[in-house]
């Protein structure tokens, strides 16, 4: 082959891979895959994947990167042509023709936007630090290596918020009725009973329903859901009163004294946030 030859055929290269042609292929590629990083979950382990997708999706994320998606080599791949092309668009527009200053801040920006990105997802170091409220740290944890910080951190308070479960329910049973109420609370809201004289509020959940016999007091035995009760307080005609009710009791329970029945469905609330209040502590300041 000629030098002719090859130096046209370079050239075309370069024309092709500066042209706006290939600018609109490689965001056609990228915009779904972005939108697809963002819906799956980044960096879990292949036993959390398998509990969501199952396990033949799951190893079809681990072979085409998409669990670790913004650090593959073929997305940095694509990255890196679309900054050589962004770049050879900016050079040959202003070889071209004249260009305001907007043009270039934009263009500039867009190059350093790229640039960032890729040095941030090849030169970054991602670790954790397990920390209890009180406790300190100086260095982070990397696999099985430590890595001062050249600080300390302190985790002064945590704050795990949930959602409102929109499945947990109180069935409410009056005399002479043949369905129960049934009623979607929230704690510590007075609720009226339709058609009757009666309010209920619930006052306290218990997860594990333990009761003291010394000092008379109910506490929870454990996080865990193993024995789910709820305290609630009936307002109406024959007086107030509370009572704790079970949500392993399938049936309608509650005293013969009382002229209401209840029936507790429980159900697991889900986490809506993960709050961690943390200070930075440099020369013990």
């Amino acid at each position: 082959m000629s030098k002719s030859k090859i130096k046209g055929s370079l050239r075309k290269f370069f024309e092709q891979l500066v042209s706006v042609r290939l600018t609109a292929i490689l965001m056609f590629i990228l915009i779904p895959v972005v939108i697809a990083g963002s819906l799956i979950p980044q960096g879990r382990s292949f036993s959390e994947y398998a509990h969501a997708y199952g396990i033949k999706t799951t190893e079809i994320f681990y072979r085409l990167y998409l669990t670790s998606l913004f650090t593959s080599p073929w997305f940095l791949i694509l990255i890196l042509l679309l900054g050589v092309n962004v770049v050879g668009c900016f050079i040959k527009s202003l070889r071209e023709e004249k260009r305001s200053l907007g043009f270039m801040l934009v263009h500039a920006g867009l190059i350093l936007l790229m640039v960032g990105g890729v040095i941030s997802a090849i030169g970054r170091v991602q670790g954790e630090i397990i920390l209890k409220e009180g406790e300190k740290a100086s260095a982070i944890t990397i696999g099985k290596k430590t890595l001062p910080l050249g600080f300390e951190i302190q985790l002064k308070d945590f704050e795990l918020q949930k959602y409102e479960s929109q499945t947990e329910k109180l069935f409410v049973l009056i005399p002479g009725r043949k369905e129960p109420s049934e009623f979607a609370f929230r704690r510590n809201i007075w609720t009226a009973i339709p058609g009757t004289a009666y309010q209920f509020r619930v006052e306290r959940y218990v997860a594990d329903f333990r009761y003291d016999m010394a000092t008379k007091t109910v506490f929870s035995a454990s996080e865990e859901a193993n024995n789910p009760a709820v305290l609630v307080n009936i307002k109406g005609e024959k007086g107030d009163y509370a009572e704790w009710v079970f949500a392993q009791f399938a049936d309608f329970h509650g005293s013969s004294d009382h002229p209401i029945q209840l029936k507790y469905r429980w159900a697991p609330s889900i986490p809506k946030a993960f709050i961690s209040r943390v200070e930075i502590l440099e020369n013990g300041k």
